[in-house]
């Protein structure tokens, strides 16, 4: 039997390598001489170590090659790998009749030699009881309220039950002190005179009296406001006498000499002048036809009516409250839309409207209108002031409309960067009860 060698995989990958590396060179060799112009690449020869092998009767040569390492010669006299003793902690292990060698490895702390000294659960316990702090045993007492004594580290050592002469010492009364309020005489709903003492207590109270609130100030009579009576006239031209208090107090009826007294000729000076059938000529020669003259009285008539129209709603005003109804936030409104001169729509009431108030500041009554100034900015370069002026109307329809007055506005400056928007409180009138 061959000898059977034994090597490493390191070593047998070595010796693959270094083969590998020789077969590389010979077909290096051999591209060369090819490229030369070499001879055909025809076997004269095999050598296998030394040997040469000569072909048999099919021509073929043949040699074994070895595959595994049992097929190499052992000339370098590796070892076989086989254990041949086991050492526990130095000691020589013995090998039973089937070549085994029982091995124990510990698997807790019990099976280990405990040279080092360390201490176990139970060590560590009864070291614990045998330095275990014992608290000192004390007399029980019940719920109550003691006077105690306390050691140094915090025991009640004693007790023994507080009595009251222990609670008055602390200043804390000895007899009840619940609070009893004092008592006064009840008095019904009304308006009275009040006597307070040092505590807050009404300790007294008097009916007022009518020379009690005389004394603040406030008249002793009753001063609800009673129009002055006047003597009614009929439709006619009249003398009138106001008062101080812009009452008409007396009329006369307008005679001829009235009328003369003021320049007016008192007979006819027409020398058949042109008739103007208009209210608008400007003529100073011609007469006015009777057309425009029943125009004129038609148009006087309707002012004497609504004079006496304002008289009776002055007298109701003078019986009325003002009722404030709402606030509406108007729409926003760029400068420079304004200035153009449109009219825009900033809020739309009913009839039971009677007046707003705009921004707080501006009251305008149904079917009027008011004139501010808006906006305002300095030029400093020409030392002036460029000027916008808004028109308020509050319309018999119930619209409030702003208007800017191009009239009397600046609309030559750029006032795009301004913003009109406004706060339009609504009221009514109520008649004061």
């Amino acid at each position: 039997m061959a000898d059977v060698i034994y090597a490493k995989l390191e070593q047998l990958h070595q010796m693959a390598c270094s083969i590998g590396m020789v077969l590389k060179a010979m077909q290096a060799q051999v591209k060369a001489i090819d490229e030369r112009g070499g001879e055909d690449n025809v076997l004269e020869k095999i050598l296998v170590n030394g040997t040469q092998l000569f072909p048999d009767r099919e021509k073929a040569v043949r040699m074994t090659i070895p595959t595994k390492i049992s097929d190499l010669d052992n000339d370098k006299k590796f070892q076989e790998n086989v254990i041949e003793q086991v050492l526990l902690n130095g000691t020589k292990m013995p090998v039973d009749s089937q070549k085994r060698v029982s091995i124990t490895i510990p698997t807790g702390t019990n099976n280990l030699v405990n040279d080092a000294g360390y201490q176990t659960n139970a060590d560590v316990l009864a070291a614990i009881r045998a330095n275990a702090y014992v608290h000192p045993s004390h007399t029980a007492y019940g719920s109550g309220l003691y006077k105690i004594v306390v050691d140094n580290l915090g025991h009640v050592t004693s007790a023994a039950k507080a009595v009251k002469s222990d609670i008055t010492s602390l200043g804390i009364p000895g007899q009840d002190t619940v609070y009893t309020h004092p008592k006064y005489t009840a008095r019904g709903t009304g308006l009275y005179k009040i006597a307070v003492d040092a505590l807050g207590h009404v300790s007294s109270v008097a009916g007022v009296t009518k020379g009690d609130i005389t004394s603040l100030g406030i008249p002793g009579q009753d001063t609800v406001y009673t129009h002055p009576g006047y003597t009614g006239h009929g439709l006619g031209l009249y003398k009138l006498a106001v008062d101080g208090q812009g009452h008409v107090s007396s009329v006369a009826g307008i005679t001829k000499s009235d009328i003369t007294a003021l320049g007016i000729p008192g007979q006819d000076t027409n020398s058949w002048r042109g008739i103007q059938n208009n209210l608008s000529s400007d003529s100073t020669s011609d007469s006015l036809s009777a057309a425009m003259g029943k125009a004129l009285n038609t148009s006087l008539n309707d002012a004497i009516t609504r004079i006496a129209t304002c008289e009776q709603k002055i007298k109701a005003i003078a019986k009325t409250t003002e009722v404030l109804l709402g606030t509406v936030v108007s729409p926003a409104i760029k400068g420079d839309t304004l200035q153009k001169g449109a009219t825009h729509t900033m809020a739309t009431f009913g009839s039971e409207v009677a007046f707003v108030k705009i921004s707080e500041r501006i009251k305008i009554l149904r079917g009027s209108s008011h004139v501010e100034e808006l906006w305002s900015i300095y030029n400093e370069g020409g030392g002036n002031y460029h000027r916008l002026y808004v028109r308020w109307d509050f319309t018999a329809d119930g619209r409030v409309t702003a208007t800017c007055d191009t009239e009397v506005s600046d609309t030559s400056w750029s006032w795009y960067d301004h913003t009109l928007k406004v706060n339009i409180n609504y009221y009514s009138y109520a008649v004061a009860t």
